[in-house]
C-alpha cells in the first residue's frame, strides 16, 4: 500500500457559488500539499492574480490574458513560482498502472471521471458531469485508490449537482477509497464524453527549487512587479477593463467572483506579516470597494448582453465608462498599497 504525505483535510473556505471556482482547479490546490504546506494558497495566489491582472508586457515570458488559456497560467505559475509541472500521460488500457507507477515516484495523479459512472445522485444518473479526481495512493491487495474529494459528501445528499468540494461554509473534503474498477469505469465514461484531457491523466511533479516557497516571499515578488511598472498600473487592469465592456459570455459574473480568492489570500497574508491594523483595514476596504464596483459593472454587462440578443439598444454605455473609470482609479491605489507593503517587508526598518 502506497499512500502520499501531507494531503489533508485542510480546511477551504473558497465557496463555488460567491467565488467562481471549478472542479478540475480546486484538486491541484490539494495536490499542493505534497510538496509544502504553504502551496495551496500560494498556488491560489498566483492563479488568481494572472487571473485578473495582465502581467503580460512583451519582454515577459508569462501566458496571455486570461481568457486565452488557464492551463497555460496554471502550469507557467507551477513551473516558475513553484517549481511544480503538471504532466500529462496518455492511457491505453492501462490506467491502473499508470497511476500505481506516478503515486510510487511521490507524484499525486489527476483522473477525469464521468459522476454518472461513480456518484449516486439522480441529476448525476440523468446527466454527464465531469469530475476531476485526485488520487493520493492505492492498495494493490485490495484493488482500491486512496481518494482525497468531497464529491462523495455532496452526492450522499441527493441535492442538485455542486462541483467536488464545495459546501456553504467551504470545503469539507476527505480522504476515501475507490475500487480500481470504479475508477475505470469513471474515466472511461468521461472519454465518451468530453474532449479535455480525453485519454489522458495528469500528474504533479517536483522539477526545479521553487522560487516562491512562502506568504513573504509571495509578497515581495507581487510587490516587485507592481512596482516595475510604477506609474503604469493601469496597464493590469485596462485590458480586463475592455474585455469585459465588450463580452457577452455566461461565464463572466464568476469570473468576477474568482477575485475573492486574490483579495482573501492577499488580505489574509498581509495581515500575518503587517502587524499595523491600519494598513490591513485600508486594504481590506480597498478590496472590498474594487470587489463590489466589478460587480456592478458586470451586472450591466451581462444585461447590456441580454438586450442585445432582444433587438433592444444600448442604454448603458455612459454607465459603464463611468464605473470603469472608477474601477481604474481604486485599483491603482489597490495595487500602490500591496506593492509598499511588500516592499517595506523587503527592506524592514
Amino acid at each position: 500500500m502506497k499512500v502520499l504525505n501531507g494531503i489533508e483535510c485542510i480546511f477551504d473556505q473558497y465557496l463555488y457559488d460567491e467565488h467562481g471556482l471549478n472542479c478540475f482547479l480546486a484538486p491541484k490546490y490539494l495536490a499542493t500539499q505534497t510538496f509544502n504546506q504553504e502551496y495551496p494558497d500560494l498556488f491560489y495566489l498566483y492563479f488568481h492574480l494572472f487571473f485578473h491582472y495582465n502581467f503580460n508586457p512583451a519582454d515577459r515570458d508569462v501566458p496571455p490574458f486570461y481568457h486565452h488559456d488557464l492551463d497555460s497560467i496554471e502550469s507557467y505559475l507551477l513551473r516558475e513560482k513553484l517549481g511544480l509541472e503538471t504532466v500529462d500521460i496518455h492511457i491505453e488500457d492501462n490506467l491502473v498502472e499508470k497511476i500505481e507507477e506516478n503515486l510510487t515516484e511521490g507524484w499525486p495523479v489527476f483522473v477525469p471521471v464521468s459522476k454518472k459512472a461513480i456518484f449516486y445522485c439522480e441529476e448525476y444518473l440523468r446527466n454527464d458531469h465531469p469530475h476531476l479526481i485526485l488520487v493520493k495512493g492505492y492498495d494493490r491487495e485490495r484493488s482500491r485508490f486512496v481518494i482525497q474529494d468531497g464529491e462523495q459528501l455532496v452526492s450522499l445528499t441527493n441535492s442538485r449537482p455542486y462541483p467536488a468540494l464545495r459546501t456553504k461554509i467551504g470545503d469539507v473534503c476527505s480522504e476515501f477509497y475507490m475500487l480500481y474498477e470504479t475508477m475505470e469505469s469513471g474515466f472511461n465514461m468521461y472519454s465518451e464524453s468530453f474532449d479535455y484531457m480525453n485519454g489522458s491523466i495528469k500528474a504533479m511533479r517536483a522539477v526545479r527549487a521553487p522560487v516562491i516557497d512562502s506568504s513573504l516571499s509571495a509578497l515581495i515578488d507581487i510587490s516587485d512587479m507592481i512596482l516595475e511598472f510604477a506609474g503604469q498600473e493601469e496597464h493590469f487592469i485596462q485590458s480586463k477593463l475592455e474585455y469585459l465592456a465588450h463580452s457577452d459570455n455566461e461565464l463572466i459574473m464568476a469570473y468576477i467572483s474568482s477575485q475573492k480568492i486574490l483579495f482573501n489570500i492577499l488580505l489574509h497574508f498581509i495581515s500575518r506579516h503587517d502587524h499595523d491594523p491600519s494598513h490591513v483595514e485600508q486594504i481590506r476596504i480597498l478590496m472590498n470597494e474594487c470587489s463590489g464596483l466589478w460587480k456592478k459593472l458586470t451586472n450591466i454587462v451581462v444585461l447590456n448582453a441580454g438586450r442585445k440578443k432582444a433587438g433592444l439598444g444600448n442604454s448603458s454605455s455612459s454607465m459603464i465608462t463611468s464605473l470603469s473609470g472608477e474601477i481604474m482609479e481604486m485599483e491603482i491605489r489597490l495595487l500602490k498599497d500591496i506593492a509598499k507593503i511588500g516592499a517595506a517587508l523587503k527592506t524592514p526598518v
